[in-house]
């Protein structure tokens, strides 16, 4: 279930990847809307989010996080791992 969603983004094996603000988590899918994985938990900690707000990919897919409350970015490899 999402909350807020602000930003989508999709990588180059076309997975739409979502940065849910409510949740604070990010969202990957398939393009037939299928979850794949979540990125991320409540959290002030390593790999945790608090309100990401935005979210891009780089050239190697790693999933790259806006953190609004944590004030920082936040860098996940493109499975998900931080």
């Amino acid at each position: 279930k999402f909350g807020s969603f602000l930003r989508v983004t999709v990588n180059s094996s076309d997975q739409i990847i979502v940065s849910d603000f409510d949740n604070h988590n990010v969202k990957i899918f398939d393009m037939a809307g299928r979850h794949l994985f979540t990125c991320g938990s409540r959290g002030y900690g390593p790999g945790q989010l608090h309100y990401p707000c935005s979210v891009i990919t780089d050239g190697e897919d790693n999933i790259i996080v806006a953190d609004y409350w944590n004030d920082r970015v936040s860098v996940f490899s493109r499975d998900g791992m931080f």
